[in-house]
């Protein structure tokens, strides 16, 4: 979400309501509780037959990694801060044009060459909603790395059948995600496991209610156990 854009959801009692008409704000839900899900540990649901399949005790959650992130914030700021106060220093000392061509010729170029960097690492990385890394202590030392991406914006497809109003009925639409995992030792010197993968984890009807309540355990449930089946051991 962007820094001046309203929530996507609205809470009630504890609960997290999303429009169901719109099915960017779902994905979008979905993106931001990835992270969340993955960086805490398990806990039992009230919902019967939700977390069975899922081994509590041994669910080692994952730390999140933002570095990427804070270097391009950081360096977007440095350089806005640069051409802003440089604009700004020029305007209130009425400085010359031919004497604040050599602020120019610093503060212009930094600005676009950041910017540049800034697209360019997007483009490259993609739309990532999670990067971490988890210790996992056996007979050895193992590292996990994780990163998920959720590029795709998939639309509800039609059963070929209709409501009792007349109107056709729908499926929900897909929600997919990309992950690469790879799991190393020896201090990262040794690769044990390295995969990537797609992979459908459900479709929006199966994590929200008709009032469009976010069901948290039962998309748990589906993120879990679909990391589980593809990476496991």
């Amino acid at each position: 979400m962007g820094l001046f854009q309203p929530s996507s959801k609205s809470h009630a009692k504890g609960k997290v309501i999303c429009d169901i008409t719109n099915t960017k704000e779902l994905k979008y839900q979905c993106d931001d509780m990835i992270e969340v899900l993955l960086t805490s540990p398990v806990v039992g649901s009230s919902q019967p037959n939700v977390e069975k399949t899922i081994n509590v005790e041994a669910y080692t959650p994952f730390t999140a990694s933002h570095a990427v992130d804070d270097v391009m914030m950081a360096l977007n700021f440095v350089s806005s801060v640069a051409m802003i106060g440089s604009v700004a220093y020029l305007y209130l000392k009425k400085v010359d044009w031919h004497e604040s061509k050599l602020l120019l010729y610093f503060t212009v170029p930094f600005f676009t060459i950041s910017y540049l960097i800034n697209l360019l690492v997007s483009r490259i990385r993609g739309p990532v909603v999670f990067t971490g890394s988890r210790r996992m202590v056996s007979n050895r030392v193992e590292e996990d790395q994780l990163v998920i991406k959720s590029p795709h914006f998939l639309k509800p497809t039609l059963t070929g059948e209709k409501a009792a109003d007349g109107r056709p009925e729908l499926v929900p639409p897909n929600y997919e995600i990309e992950a690469y995992f790879s799991k190393t030792t020896n201090g990262g010197k040794t690769v044990l496991s390295r995969k990537h993968c797609r992979m459908v984890l459900g479709n929006f009807g199966e994590w929200f209610t008709e009032d469009g309540e976010f069901k948290e355990a039962a998309f748990r449930h589906s993120l879990l156990s679909c990391l589980d089946k593809h990476f496991a051991q």
